[in-house]
């Protein structure tokens, strides 16, 4: 059944399906194509009419990628991409909890309107209105080029933060005929969504837009100075065959070749990613942790948590890592510690994982290396700044592992997106009741959190702030707080520091 619901920016239909309503790509900024492009989002202009919301706006153009054989999905891909999505129970002028989903992707790829986002499950079992978001990425989003070239294109790095923020101010504007509540908006992110929201919550700019957050495998550290995204720019024109001087050429590059440009540097690098916000002094004036004073955090609640085996993804996709050995394992540890504590640090992981009954290989030493290092302590160093602020903060641990690999993947990063979101399946995510069980606790826990600023609910049970008493929730299998969960990895990372 067809819908029309009235905007401030003009007249939306959407469609009706058994007991959701769905607004599918709804545009909240002009185009940013042509002279827009690497321009900061611009608002678009009332319309007349009714503009169609019944199929997905095009995705940000990025490279394909498929993490697994037979885990990838093509989605139609366009610089003309800043859309959004509203799943809501009604639109009835009931003020339910809104929450707005920034997805994750290494800033290079991903999508709002992914399958793994799309059935609404959520919306309907916790009754909030729940909206997703496409922002700019890779070169689109976070390619700074305002100190190249006498500024001739002015890019700062944080386009996709500026298109977030433009979006939010649309919800904030717009949710009430979605039957949502304007003042009661909760941002939730995973990993580079997360990180995303660690950006917005320093900017100036997002004040005042949002009351509470989740950060799902987050790594708040995650950002480059102003030198690390002048480096990647000029390999990026290099490769591109620009010069400094003639910078403006790239405007006439289509975003396949932009694109291009972006995966030759990447395999160039061998790194992660080249794109990721810049502390540029302006728009992000310094590292969130460092901006996230009493002030700015409190009253704000936090649901915050990683995955127990997060990089083993990144392994797992990464022939090289697979195939390491305990040389090339010191060398990768090296990169970040010195000799005599890489070698600490190999000893510790190995002796831990023989405890746990495992035969050590190096890859596993990586792996749990990376987990920690890159998401557990950032993590972790988060909730302690939550904890000083006196602002609740609610700490997860996800350990329910993919059966992938014969169960070798472990609970890797992204797994817990397919149980919150109610979307999983038997090949990588598991099935069955147990599984049934954990998408609904989940479910209700961060529903229950985006209307009080409390996970606790009664599928899940007391979920007490960890400022208080430190415990931390697992969720898995089996769903229980424990105690003091992560202090002997906090330890030993301390008495690594304490020796230099």
């Amino acid at each position: 059944m067809d819908v029309v619901v009235e905007t401030k920016s003009g007249k939306i239909r959407g469609e009706k399906r058994e007991n959701l309503f769905l607004f599918k790509g709804v545009p909240y900024a002009c185009p940013p194509i042509g002279p827009l492009r690497w321009a900061p989002p611009k608002e678009k202009e009332p319309w007349k009419g009714i503009i169609e919301a019944k199929e997905y706006g095009c995705i940000c153009p990025q490279p394909e990628f498929e993490f697994f054989k037979g885990m990838s999905f093509r989605e139609r891909q366009s610089e003309d991409c800043l859309y959004l999505n509203i799943y809501t129970p009604g639109i009835d002028g009931k003020k339910r909890p809104v929450m707005v989903w920034i997805h994750g992707g290494a800033f290079t790829i991903g999508s709002s309107s992914h399958p793994l986002y799309r059935k609404g499950k959520m919306a309907i079992r916790g009754d909030v209105v729940l909206v997703t978001i496409n922002y700019r990425l890779g070169p689109f989003g976070f390619l700074r080029l305002k100190e190249i070239g006498n500024g001739k294109i002015g890019s700062t790095g944080n386009e996709g933060l500026l298109d977030q923020i433009c979006a939010i101010k649309w919800v904030r504007e717009n949710i009430e005929v979605f039957g949502g509540d304007p003042d009661n908006i909760t941002l939730f992110g995973e990993s580079a969504g997360a990180i995303s929201i660690a950006s917005l919550l320093a900017m100036e700019e997002s004040q005042g837009l949002f009351k509470k957050v989740v950060l799902q495998s987050v790594n708040v550290d995650a950002l480059f100075d102003r030198e690390t995204s002048n480096f990647y720019a000029r390999e990026f024109l290099k490769i591109s065959g620009v010069d400094e001087e003639d910078v403006e050429k790239l405007r006439e590059f289509s975003p396949e070749e932009l694109i291009k440009s972006a995966e030759v540097l990447l395999r160039k690098t061998g790194e992660l990613t080249v794109f990721s916000p810049t502390i540029d002094g302006e728009t992000l004036k310094d590292r969130p942790l460092n901006l996230m004073e009493k002030e700015r955090i409190k009253d704000l609640p936090l649901l915050v948590g990683t995955n127990a085996n997060e990089w083993n993804l990144f392994v797992f996709t990464n022939p090289k890592m697979m195939s390491m050995d305990m040389d090339d394992l010191k060398r990768m540890i090296g990169k970040t510690f010195p000799s005599r504590k890489a070698e600490e640090i190999i000893r510790y992981y190995y002796g831990k994982l023989k405890n746990e009954g495992s035969e050590p290989e190096a890859w596993m030493i990586y792996s749990r290396f990376m987990t920690d290092t890159f998401f557990l302590l950032p993590t972790l160093r988060t909730v302690e700044k939550w904890v000083s602020s006196g602002s609740p903060v609610f700490l997860y641990f996800f350990d329910w592992p993919s059966p992938l690999f014969g169960g070798k993947l472990g609970a890797c990063h992204t797994i817990e997106l397919g149980f919150l979101f109610g979307n999983y399946d038997e090949r990588f995510f598991g099935s069955g009741k147990d599984a049934d069980e954990l998408s609904e606790k989940m479910q209700d826990a961060w529903t229950s959190f985006a209307r009080s600023g409390n996970p606790s609910c009664e599928s899940l049970g007391v979920w007490p702030d960890y400022g208080k008493d430190g415990k931390v929730m697992i969720l898995g299998k089996r769903c229980y707080l424990a105690e003091d969960l992560h202090r002997e990895t906090r330890e030993f990372y301390s008495s690594l520091m304490e020796g230099d």
